[in-house]
């Protein structure tokens, strides 16, 4: 998650850099809070499609997903639009909770992200012991058997 928001940090970097004043702190901010918005329904979308496994979090991973999606398109489309006409007509406060809240929001994907890594190392662990549980059994009457393609000697 960190990763992915290094290139939006160093487009905002820029942005007030190259700014020197040409432009009032309302553009800049407003730059910055859009590009943050567009990252996170980014973020949003590749990690929703991340959860297989749990049933659990794969409803509550799509809930999340289609808030969050809704959210960071609707004002990262109005904030665009606003910062070509240079109008600002909504305060920069709501783009500032939006950006917060889709944050927020790309954080408990990446939570639930780590809970299915755990669930997937359950299952992998589960079937090596299954196996492992094969191989004995079945060593102990033969002396050689196939496993799930596998020759094995005993």
């Amino acid at each position: 998650m960190i990763l992915s928001y290094i290139i939006p940090i160093v487009n905002i970097v820029i942005i007030v850099l190259l700014s020197n004043g040409a432009t009032n702190n309302k553009t800049v901010i407003m730059n910055g809070i859009n590009i943050l918005i567009a990252n996170n329904a980014c973020y949003i979308a590749s990690i929703s499609s991340y959860y297989k496994i749990n049933e659990k979090y794969n409803l509550i991973s799509g809930h999340i997903k289609t808030l969050g999606l809704v959210i960071s398109t609707v004002a990262f489309a109005i904030s665009t639009y606003e910062l070509q006409q240079n109008n600002f007509s909504i305060s920069v406060v709501v783009y500032e909770v939006c950006a917060i809240v889709t944050s927020f929001l790309c954080i408990i994907l990446t939570v639930f992200a780590q809970l299915e890594n755990v669930e997937i190392d359950k299952r992998i662990k589960k079937s090596m012991l299954e196996k492992a549980k094969d191989i004995i059994s079945k060593s102990e009457t033969k002396e050689s058997f196939d496993l799930d393609g596998e020759n094995f000697q005993v």
